[in-house]
C-alpha cells in the first residue's frame, strides 16, 4: 500500500481513493497528559491535557499500523463524542471547519514493542517504520500531532516535492 503523506494526511481517504478497503478500529480515546514532544509541538501549557485517540489502521482485515493522535482540546470541543473510527480529516472539516494547510512528517526505523507487535500480529521485535506528523491550519497554528507505527512490509511512502525557482546559479 502506497501512502503519500505530502499529498494527504489521511490514511483512510488515501486508501479509499486507490479503491482498497481501509478501516480504523478505535483502541482508546480520552484526555491525557501528553508526552513532552507532543506538549511542545501543540504548544500546550503544563496544566493542559491533550485529546488522545489510538486506533488500529487496517487494510481489509489485515493490521497495517497503530495510530496515536493528539489534538488541542480548545480547538475541538466535544471531539471525543464523535465517531472516531472513520476519517478524522473529514470530521475536522465537517464538524469543526478545520483543514490541514501544512504538515511536517518524519520517518524513521525502529523495532516493535511487545504490545505493538501483538496488535499488528507480528513477532515481538519486528522492524517497523515510524511516521510522526504535525498538522497546521492556514494560519500556521499546529493543532494535531500524529504518531503512526507501521508494519514495515506493508508501508510504502511516496514523497514528492515541487520546487519553485529551481534555477541554476
Amino acid at each position: 500500500m502506497q501512502f503519500a503523506p505530502t499529498k494527504s494526511v489521511s490514511f483512510l481517504n488515501s486508501v479509499a481513493v486507490s479503491g482498497r478497503d481501509a478501516r480504523a478500529k478505535l483502541l482508546d480515546a480520552g484526555e491525557v497528559d501528553p508526552p513532552h514532544i507532543v506538549r511542545a509541538a501543540l504548544k500546550l501549557k503544563k496544566s493542559e491535557n491533550a485529546l488522545f485517540v489510538r486506533r488500529l489502521l487496517q487494510l481489509g482485515d489485515r493490521a497495517a499500523a497503530i495510530e496515536a493522535m493528539y489534538l488541542t482540546p480548545s480547538r475541538f470541543p466535544n471531539f471525543l463524542s464523535h465517531e472516531l473510527s472513520g476519517s478524522i480529516l473529514t470530521l475536522w472539516r465537517d464538524a469543526y471547519h478545520v483543514n490541514v494547510a501544512h504538515s511536517d512528517t518524519t520517518l524513521r526505523g525502529a523495532y516493535l514493542s511487545k504490545e505493538d507487535a501483538r496488535l499488528l500480529r507480528v513477532p515481538n521485535g519486528s522492524p517497523t517504520i515510524i511516521l510522526a506528523q504535525t498538522m497546521a491550519d492556514a494560519s500556521g497554528k499546529i493543532f494535531a500531532y500524529d504518531h503512526q507505527t507501521w508494519r514495515f512490509e506493508l508501508a510504502e511512502f511516496l514523497i514528492s516535492a515541487d520546487y519553485k525557482n529551481n534555477r541554476k546559479r
